[in-house]
């Protein structure tokens, strides 16, 4: 049985029943079983087979070991090496229940019964542990893809997209960093790619982007996007320009209309048809580089309104 506390694994993992091999981290044994962990994982198969193909975090490159050279085929003994315990006990549960839950690492281990009481389920995660969760997942990303997992793949990079929105900026080149060495998989370094592009006004600016090691893959990916995203705001801006020359010529055609009108109102004194007399006339008038009409009397001359003629805007001012 797994030895440590892992109360989150499977009842069948922890008890060890009927288990026909072992996945060993940190001095820390799972017995698990091929029925269920070999039809998600084709590595995993291939070791137990004796034909295990070892990758290289560093280059993402595979090395053949020979069933006789191989330990994990005569002794049914899967060493871990390249990956936290914590990460290999998450995809465990994966392979046996579908999913994963993310529970960082206590940060309140001293606090007391009374006070972990007072802490609200509810309460927004901290920008810390956004992150932490984030590099959490993307762990979970690299050993799916190391071990050929490809619905754990999914599983992971689906709880990784929320969360890229409400990350800190700073954190960008850490997720650049670790994209870059621990995964091959391209949906992952799409994602990150496009939210470092998103964002690469500012993300140029911090001082650990110099320092981050990425593959020329990655870096001409989020090239890319942000030359698509260059093509996108420009043809917004032509739009942009097209709408306002529209709006000037909509503008100059209704003050011309309405010039005239206001010749038409200004010379006649009355109606031609029934005789009634005008009492007030129409003025042009400018103020702070609008053009709006003056409501005189005829009689007093008074001022009675100021109608700004702009379209949806046709508006009195007392």
């Amino acid at each position: 049985m797994a030895t440590g506390n892992h109360s989150s694994l499977p009842a069948i993992v922890q008890s060890g029943d009927y288990s026909d091999f072992t996945l060993t981290c940190e001095a820390q044994s799972f017995k698990l079983h091929r029925v269920i962990v070999c039809p998600k994982s084709p590595v995993i198969t291939r070791a137990l087979e004796g034909n295990f193909e070892v990758g290289s975090l560093s280059t993402l490159s595979r090395t053949t070991v020979s069933s006789s050279e191989g330990q994990e085929a005569t002794s049914k003994v899967i060493r871990v090496e390249q990956f936290d315990l914590a990460t290999v006990t998450r995809m465990i549960i994966f392979l046996y229940t579908g999913d994963y839950e993310f529970e960082p690492p206590c940060k309140d281990s001293k606090t007391s019964p009374d006070q972990s009481k007072d802490s609200s389920p509810t309460a927004s995660k901290t920008e810390d542990d956004t992150g932490i969760e984030l590099l959490g997942h993307l762990r979970m990303n690299s050993i799916a893809d190391y071990y050929d997992i490809e619905s754990l793949v999914k599983c992971a990079n689906s709880k990784i997209l929320p969360l890229l929105d409400t990350s800190q900026t700073a954190l960008l080149p850490q997720l650049l960093q670790e994209v870059s060495t621990s995964t091959s998989d391209k949906a992952v370094q799409s994602m990150i790619a496009s939210s470092v592009a998103s964002r690469i006004e500012d993300i140029v600016e911090l001082p650990g982007l110099s320092m981050t090691n990425s593959s020329s893959s990655i870096l001409i990916e989020i090239l890319m996007i942000c030359g698509r995203r260059v093509r996108d705001l420009e043809a917004r801006l032509q739009d942009t320009e097209s709408l306002l020359e529209t709006k000037r010529i909509e503008r100059y055609r209704l003050a011309r209309s309405l010039r005239g009108c206001l010749s038409v109102v200004n010379n006649t004194s009355g109606c031609g048809r029934c005789g009634t007399k005008f009492k007030c006339h129409l003025e042009w008038f400018t103020r702070e580089d609008d053009e709006l009409f003056v409501v005189w009397c005829n009689r007093c001359r008074k001022m009675e309104h100021i109608v700004d003629y702009r379209p949806g805007n046709l508006e009195r001012d007392p």
